[in-house]
């Protein structure tokens, strides 16, 4: 068995991103290093936040994050999505579609859907507001028990308590300077490595 840990600076960026569009579906990609059998995510690329179903921009996309893991050293290990309603949970045909394209380069991604009931700064602080799913055979999404997300030893998807508290304040303070690489083929001065939001985050400590 396999275990995940999500570094806040990743945490906070994804939240950050589904709390920047809290009416269109976002998703990106997440990035990190396999120690042992210890996936570490330790940052993600936010991808799109109108766009999410046209192939070109998501194969120019990936191509442009495949060349900032050489120069960074970590690799694509995984998958974030948040769903338009609040109330939808379920991952939607695109967000398989995608999953499944990363898991055929890396088998153990992991897919984070983003809880849209959660975003609110005092819920972010109270526990992870995201759901882990892992691939079963034939690409059968399976759901990870609640209890399964949180920062106990034993837990094969951890988020820990640093990385709620430092998601509410990111998400409540700096999502509107947060970029996806939608964002910045509209305007090219709009980075999507979002070196910015890192300053704001080591400000934090993290």
């Amino acid at each position: 068995m396999y275990t995940y840990d999500i570094h806040p600076r990743a945490y906070a960026k994804l939240l950050c991103h589904a709390a920047k569009h809290p009416y269109s579906a976002v998703n990106g990609i997440l990035l990190g290093r396999l120690e042992d059998r210890v996936i570490v995510v330790q940052d993600v690329i936010p991808l799109f936040h109108t766009h999410l179903n046209l192939t070109p921009m998501l194969e120019i996309g990936l191509i442009q994050i495949e060349a900032h893991c050489t120069r960074s050293g970590m690799a694509m290990v995984g998958y974030y999505h948040a769903n338009k309603s609040l109330d939808d949970t379920r991952l939607s045909d695109t967000a398989r579609r995608i999953a499944k394209r990363l898991c055929e380069e890396f088998k153990h991604a992991l897919v984070l859907l983003v809880n849209n009931a959660k975003l609110g700064e005092q819920d972010i602080k109270a526990g992870p507001a995201v759901w882990a799913f892992t691939a079963g055979n034939n690409f059968e999404w399976q759901r990870l028990k609640d209890e399964q997300v949180g920062s106990r030893p034993e837990c094969v998807c951890r988020v820990p308590e640093t990385a709620c508290s430092v998601a509410a304040r990111l998400v409540h303070s700096g999502e509107q300077q947060l970029h996806d690489f939608e964002s910045h083929l509209e305007d090219v001065d709009r980075d999507w490595e979002n070196p910015h939001i890192d300053k704001i985050l080591l400000a934090h400590s993290v």
